[in-house]
């Protein structure tokens, strides 16, 4: 199975406790990963909401084996998986160990890095899956709030239903 020998978020000039709003350098995710099996393994590093994803895989002789940059603001059906998440895959070979660095650029929204997670690429379907019910749900339960609220509007012409209608519609396109 996967290890995670070593993981930690750094800066280029060094410094781990990285300043969202005012970093001036870039920032890396660094990360080695371990197969202890007799098999290769493929996995895959999968984000979302961040604008450029460029991924460095580096076998243990520090030799890079690939570089990858997506874009976030692409179409999704040229995406590897037709998602709102970036999907960058790789693969470990038997009995062996990788580096991998990961430089989430946020143009946009400076202060927040969102979450990342590393599956096995047989589950990735699964997981893209489970997240996007859960996506559907929320949305779902959102727009019954939003009729819910305009309907009391409606109904009884105080403008607190309409201000809680337009804050729901709100938290919807900050989604």
């Amino acid at each position: 199975g996967l290890e995670k020998v070593r993981h930690e978020i750094t800066t280029l000039d060094g410094s781990t406790a990285p300043s969202f709003g005012e970093q001036k350098g870039e920032l890396w995710i660094y990360a080695r990963l371990k197969n202890g099996s007799q098999g290769a393994k493929s996995y895959s590093f999968i984000t979302r909401g961040i604008d450029t994803l460029e991924t460095l895989i580096f076998n243990g002789n520090d030799h890079l084996v690939k570089r990858q940059v997506q874009v976030g603001h692409i179409n999704h059906s040229t995406r590897e998986f037709i998602s709102p998440y970036l999907v960058s895959s790789f693969e470990i070979l038997q009995v062996s160990s990788v580096q991998l660095l990961i430089n989430p650029q946020n143009v946009s929204y400076k202060l927040s890095l969102y979450p990342f997670d590393i599956v096995a690429r047989g589950d990735l379907n699964k997981y893209l899956a489970k997240t996007q019910l859960f996506r559907s749900l929320f949305l779902g339960a959102m727009l019954l709030l939003f009729l819910f609220g305009f309907t009391m509007f409606l109904v009884f012409r105080t403008n607190l239903y309409l201000y809680y209608s337009i804050c729901v519609v709100l938290s919807l396109i900050m989604m």
